[in-house]
Formats: structure tokens, C-alpha cells, sequence
């Protein structure tokens, strides 16, 4: 015989599973939010790529300054040896310029040896985190599809469910239903217990003779420890089997 309680147990066991199935979902959609191994491989490129540009802005800006001495020295030494100056102070003014020039020239050369290797370190750096990058987007790409399949499966069920729900609820007793619906505010899921032994299947606490008999008489009865509606066990409800 099929009582108010074993309905009243069928439908918390359509609702759990509704409840294990929407927190699926929302780790689901939490999920596909976004990759934090992808949001890592955009910001190290990103900070790659930022410090590729700035070496090699510093490569030109010392290799724009070695060009500047350089035509500079050979500006100095012509007016040196054409013999356009003839003054022995000013010739010793310009020797002493193209000396410190060539001193400049010397260490300029030396800096944009330095940033030319420093730029082509940031360019390696650049193009393993940009290769990293589109491996880290090849498997979130594959990974969202996933996650798409198990959102849609998902909101597919739980469509189902809600139907079953919906349709079960129909065919209980209001009053029944307010008594399930006042214990599931106070206590939450489960509310319904099976009578397992002449115990209550939640709390293990004996149920009385009285009790047990209401129970096979398919009355509504609750539990005296922990309150919660009891039925008489079946398979089902022994095995807490989903719906």
C-alpha cells in the first residue's frame, strides 16, 4: 500500500537529488566563469610581452645614442684633420672632446651589447609564455565544450525533475504537504525516516509499539526523538534509492 509518507518519501528523494543535481550546476556554471590556468597564462604573457617591448625600446634608445656619439666623433675629427681649425688650443679643445666621445662611444657599445642580449632573453621568455598561452586556450576550449554538455545535461534534468516534482506534489495531501514543508524549514532534508527494526532509520532511536502500528496503518507519524515523519521501510527506502 502506497501511504502519505511513502510519497512524502519519494518526493524528498526527488528533491535531494534536485539539490545534489543544482549544486552540480552551479559549480558547473562557476566553472565555466573562466580558467584560472588561463587567466595565469594571459597575465604572464601579457607581463612578458611587457617587458619584450620595454627592452627593446632601451636596445634603440642606447643604439640611437651610440649612432648620435658615433657621428658626432666623426664630426669632431674632421674639423680635427681638414685643417679648417688651425688654432693649437682649439685643436687640443677637440682632441680631448673626441677622446671623451670615443670613451662614451666605448661604453655605449658595450650597454647595447647587453640590451640587444637582454632583449632577445625577453623575447624568449615572450614567446614561451605566448606558446604556453595557446596551450592554456586549446584546453580550455576543450574543457568549456565539456562544460557546456554537462550544463545543458544538467538543466535538462533538473527540467525533468522539477516535472516530477510538480506532478508528485499534485497527488499528496495539502496538509501533508505543509507538515513536510514545516519540518524541511526547521530541520532541512531528509524529514522523512524509514522505520527500520522498530527504529527510526535517521536518529536510531526505538519507536514505540503504538507508533510502528500507526505506521503500518499508513498514518502520518513522526518520530519522538527526532521529529521526523515516519515510514514503513521498503526496499526503496532502505536503500534510499534516487528517483
Amino acid at each position: 500500500m502506497t501511504t502519505s509518507a511513502h510519497l512524502l518519501f519519494e518526493l524528498q528523494q526527488l528533491e535531494q537529488d534536485i539539490a545534489e543535481k543544482e549544486e552540480k550546476l552551479r559549480q558547473v556554471q562557476k566553472a565555466l566563469r573562466g580558467s584560472r590556468k588561463l587567466a595565469k597564462a594571459q597575465r604572464d604573457f601579457e607581463e612578458a610581452e611587457v617587458a619584450y617591448v620595454q627592452a627593446r625600446q632601451r636596445q634603440r634608445e642606447l643604439e640611437d645614442e651610440l649612432s648620435q656619439v658615433e657621428a658626432k666623433i666623426r664630426q669632431e675629427e674632421e674639423r680635427l684633420y681638414n685643417g679648417s681649425v688651425r688654432n693649437p688650443k682649439e685643436l687640443s679643445a677637440i682632441q680631448e672632446e673626441v677622446n671623451h666621445l670615443k670613451e662614451r662611444q666605448n661604453h655605449l657599445s658595450n650597454e647595447v651589447l647587453q640590451a640587444l642580449e637582454a632583449a632577445e632573453r625577453a623575447k624568449q621568455v615572450r614567446d614561451e609564455a605566448a606558446t604556453a598561452l595557446r596551450a592554456a586556450e586549446a584546453d580550455w576550449q576543450k574543457r568549456r565544450a565539456k562544460l557546456q554538455k554537462a550544463e545543458e545535461k544538467l538543466t535538462r534534468y533538473l527540467a525533468v525533475m522539477q516535472k516530477k516534482v510538480s506532478q508528485l506534489r499534485a497527488t499528496i495531501n495539502a496538509a501533508d504537504i505543509e507538515r513536510y514543508e514545516y519540518l524541511k524549514a526547521r530541520k532541512g532534508l531528509p524529514v522523512v525516516a524509514p522505520l527500520q527494526d522498530e527504529v527510526c532509520g535517521l536518529c536510531g532511536v526505538a519507536v514505540s509499539q503504538q507508533k510502528i502500528i500507526a505506521v503500518q496503518r499508513g498514518d502520518l507519524v513522526q518520530c519522538g526523538n527526532c521529529d521526523r515523519i515516519l515510514v514503513r521501510a521498503t526496499r526503496n527506502t532502505s536503500q534510499h534509492k534516487r528517483a
